[in-house]
């Protein structure tokens, strides 16, 4: 089952995690408008029922408390119900047809009637006129936690391959991340910039996820690189984010190291083969916030 870009890797968290993030999920869906609820909604139902769908013809009792809380914050959300394909989400987590729509389903639930608010009709931009498509600063900057023994290990492994490859900035930045702690917030702790033959290269370690985290208000742990692929007269680039461990960090860097001075914006099929090959998860960033998954074809080798 999908959930969407937004629930990208968040699926991938142990169950507990999933469950304390549904219900900070599930306000920030009550609380939006318009097509920011777009994502939202199907990925709070991929938190809460990736493991456990409704039996057929079940009652609102057999929930746990965290689904009912979900599905309580999905019909108090209008929002969700005009841009989202909630209907099909609903039937894929075992709701019958007559529950996939929000009246019916919010009756079931013991949701008054009165709780149900109605979407604003300003909700395809704001008073101004302008969209959301540029709106950097929506959601809320959340900080990191500070780094532990394990997480310092590979960012300065990370550190120390690029800045022996060439790459620019690597290490002063590390050292000046390193500096400010406690004093200011640098994030990320680690990136580095190398200007190839055919593209310039930007790569920073993260470890959360910043868009989401922004979106929930709360930090959501996500350790990555993010390499960013630009062409060499435009501002014009593609990016991958790809997750990192102690068991794939070196396998990753060393595709990145191989493929450096061959990359382009618009010809990366080899880089990206060897990262889905050496990382658990590659993304490419198709728009704000949003992510395709890549995956071997079935069959591959």
């Amino acid at each position: 089952m999908s959930y969407g870009p937004l629930a990208d890797g968040l699926v991938r968290l142990p169950a507990a995690a999933r469950l304390r993030l549904a219900p900070a999920l599930g306000r920030a869906l009550e609380a939006v408008r318009g097509r920011d609820a777009l994502g939202l909604a199907t990925a709070l139902l991929g938190l809460a029922f990736a493991d456990a769908s409704v039996l057929a013809g079940a009652g609102p009792e057999v929930l746990g408390e965290v689904q009912r809380q979900v599905l309580v914050s999905l019909v108090r959300a209008p929002a969700a119900w005009r841009y989202a394909n909630i209907g099909t989400a609903l039937a894929d987590i075992g709701l019958a047809p007559a529950l996939t729509q929000r009246a019916p389903l919010a009756e079931w639930l013991g949701v008054d009637a009165s709780e149900l608010a109605e979407d604003d009709e300003d909700d395809d931009g704001d008073e101004s006129g302008d969209g959301d498509e540029d709106d950097e600063d929506a959601g809320v900057d959340v900080e990191a936690p500070e780094p532990d023994l394990g997480e310092l290990d590979r960012i300065g492994r990370f550190v120390a391959c690029l800045d022996g490859q060439d790459w620019r900035e690597a290490r002063q930045w590390f050292a000046f991340y390193q500096q400010m702690r406690g004093v200011a917030r640098v994030e990320p702790p680690a990136i580095g910039r190398y200007f190839g033959a055919h593209a310039n290269l930007e790569a920073g370690y993260w470890l959360y996820d910043r868009e989401l985290s922004r979106s929930l208000g709360t930090c959501v742990p996500l350790e990555h690189i993010r390499l960013a692929v630009g062409r060499k007269d435009s501002d014009d680039q593609v990016a991958l984010r790809i997750r990192v461990d102690d068991d794939c960090l070196d396998a990753v860097l060393a595709a990145i190291v191989r493929h450096q001075d061959r990359v382009t914006p618009t010809d990366f099929t080899a880089l990206a083969i060897d990262l889905i090959g050496a990382a658990p998860e590659v993304l490419l960033e198709t728009g704000r916030a949003q992510r395709a998954r890549l995956g071997r074809a079935a069959g591959s080798a």
